[in-house]
């Protein structure tokens, strides 16, 4: 089995992802690169996104596309076959 390569994540803040809307100037959004993948495959790295130290997101894949890179949203088969959502809140505010 090949050995997993990684690399040193460069620093990835909002302002540094470009984004079709800007988001709203009070949403605080932390984003931490888990892995940096350098294999034969489209993932380049695995990422998390916390929103208003509130709500998180795990699982999001950068993928090299045929037009550079862009984030893919997380998404988890159950044994049933359906597609589940990865996101959640992280506290009791946020839930309700």
């Amino acid at each position: 089995m090949p050995k997993k390569t990684t690399a040193a994540a460069p620093e990835l803040t909002a302002e540094s992802i470009p984004a079709t809307e800007s988001p709203p100037a009070d949403l605080k959004i932390g984003v931490r690169i888990n892995e940096v993948r350098t294999g034969q495959d489209n993932i380049r790295a695995m990422a998390s996104v916390v929103l208003n130290d509130a709500f998180v997101i795990k699982g999001v894949r950068i993928i090299s596309g045929e037009r550079g890179l862009f984030a893919s949203m997380p998404a988890q088969r159950g044994q049933n076959g359906k597609y589940y959502e990865i996101c959640h809140p992280i506290t009791k505010e946020f839930a309700t």
